[in-house]
């Protein structure tokens, strides 16, 4: 059976510790996924958009560092996990990123409350982990 959830109007209320907690849950669960390869099977259920907005916190962290130990860019990481998780990688990353800024559509929340829901109000330590899956894929949505 499909489980059924209410938004209770407070759920935009997080503290900064909570936001601070789940975006290094993020990251790290980021930095560990980055270690992967395509023949992990590792593949993405979510939507691109959410997968780039995850991109972006990570890339706003400043903590992915490449072999030199520089900040990865945002394009790269995008390209570098959309391969890890067999996706597509839009050809603008930043433009998707601009339209997420955009989106006016309340049915769609944004990723980061979606996730603080999840991880605060439903206690599921690993929202990430959700849109992942191991073995042969579904089709994702778009």
């Amino acid at each position: 059976m499909e489980t059924i959830l209410l938004a209770k109007k407070d759920d935009v209320a997080w503290n900064k510790e909570e936001l601070a907690a789940l975006k290094e849950k993020i990251v790290d669960d980021f930095a560990e996924l980055m270690r992967c390869s395509p023949e992990h099977r590792l593949y993405w259920m979510g939507t691109k958009r959410d997968l780039v907005e995850l991109s972006h916190i990570v890339w706003e962290s400043g903590r992915l560092l490449d072999e030199r130990g520089m900040p990865l860019g945002f394009n790269d990481i995008v390209r570098r996990v959309f391969r890890i998780l067999h996706a597509t990688p839009p050809s603008r990353p930043s433009g998707v990123l601009d339209k997420i800024r955009r989106r006016k559509n309340i049915r769609v929340r944004p990723l980061i409350d979606r996730y603080m829901h999840l991880k605060f109000r439903e206690a599921i330590p690993d929202p990430m982990k959700l849109d992942i899956r191991r073995g042969k894929p579904r089709q994702p949505e778009d």
